[in-house]
């Protein structure tokens, strides 16, 4: 089954996609007690992505808060490699920017 399908049935029934994804597999494969093999960032990123809007922000809520428990040096080490990897994909122009107060007229004219 692909991510994409994955994630429509797992939003209809309520479950997590970690969660949807280990009962799928245990009934599939009649392993009672075993747990899934391990799921890639790509996979799991795509089956996110398919979620529903709804489930998507609480996925990203429940992630947000997760990184509360970090501390300040990791939390720094983590926002420092997202930097370097957003400002690389700047450079080999995969990744497209817009000028800050374009950014928040358009947020205000939203809320």
């Amino acid at each position: 089954m692909n991510p994409s399908a994955a994630a429509g049935l797992m939003s209809g029934r309520g479950l997590s996609p970690i969660r949807w994804a280990d009962e799928y597999w245990r009934k599939t494969n009649r392993l009672k007690g075993r747990r899934m093999p391990f799921m890639g960032i790509k996979e799991l990123e795509e089956a996110a992505l398919g979620l529903e809007p709804r489930a998507r922000a609480r996925l990203a809520g429940r992630l947000l808060e997760s990184l509360d428990d970090l501390t300040p040096e990791e939390n720094a080490r983590l926002w420092a490699e997202e930097a370097e990897r957003r400002a690389a994909a700047l450079d080999a122009g995969s990744l497209s920017s817009r000028p800050a107060d374009e950014v928040f007229r358009d947020a205000k004219a939203r809320i």
